[in-house]
């Protein structure tokens, strides 16, 4: 899964991120800085696994502080229920994120919906 852009300098860039894989990308729903973990606990370990699934990896971003930025994604649902695409940056590139509806307990889905 190597064959998609990970450029993110810009809101703009983010966007055109979340619309590379088919979807079509509402407003930005949230922005906010969080820390990669320093040690993954079992819970980040399996969102690293899935992050591998994707062709990423967060193990060299521990202790990093990125922006996560989160769309409403306009033509996807899951189980009926809204989706939205939340998308992990560090400087300027996409190291990870995942597909959800929002519902604590709802699965974590890939960029690609699986």
């Amino acid at each position: 899964y190597d064959d998609y852009s990970t450029v993110a300098e810009t809101d703009e860039d983010t966007k055109e991120f979340v619309e590379q894989f088919s979807y079509k990308a509402g407003e930005l729903y949230s922005l906010q800085e969080m820390y990669v973990p320093i040690e993954f606990n079992g819970t980040y370990g399996e969102y690293n696994e899935l992050q591998k699934k994707q062709g990423l990896d967060l193990e060299p971003y521990k202790g990093e502080k990125c922006k996560l930025y989160i769309y409403e994604l306009e033509d996807y649902s899951v189980n009926g229920m809204q989706a939205y695409m939340s998308v992990l940056v560090y400087k300027d590139r996409v190291i990870g994120g995942h597909i959800s509806t929002m519902v604590e307990g709802s699965d974590l889905l890939t960029f690609f919906g699986e």
